[in-house]
């Protein structure tokens, strides 16, 4: 099949193009679909009768790709470094309360 992709994202680094060339191939892959409000439907089975679709936006996507930490790969590490994320957005919701 044909695929056209645009994707208007922030300035990127040389050494995160790869990153942003497996989402789209990522997304091209499970069928999502893209309105004109960049609202994203990905489309997916959990199996053979049943089909679902999880709703998200362009910037939530993009958010979510450059700003998420990768996986340190040992679960340990996986529970400080959500800990750590934790405490963070405690901290901004406590300031954005005053």
């Amino acid at each position: 099949g044909v695929y056209k992709v645009e994707m208007n994202s922030p300035k990127l680094e040389y050494s995160e193009l790869g990153k942003l060339q497996e989402v789209v191939r990522a997304l091209r892959r499970a069928g999502a679909v893209v309105n004109e409000r960049e609202e994203v439907f990905l489309y997916y089975a959990s199996s053979d009768t049943r089909m679902h679709v999880a709703v998200t936006t362009l910037d939530r996507l993009k958010d979510y790709v450059f700003q998420t930490p990768s996986d340190p790969g040992r679960s340990v590490e996986c529970v400080a470094q959500r800990c750590d994320l934790i405490r963070g957005n405690l901290e901004l919701l406590k300031s954005e309360e005053k």
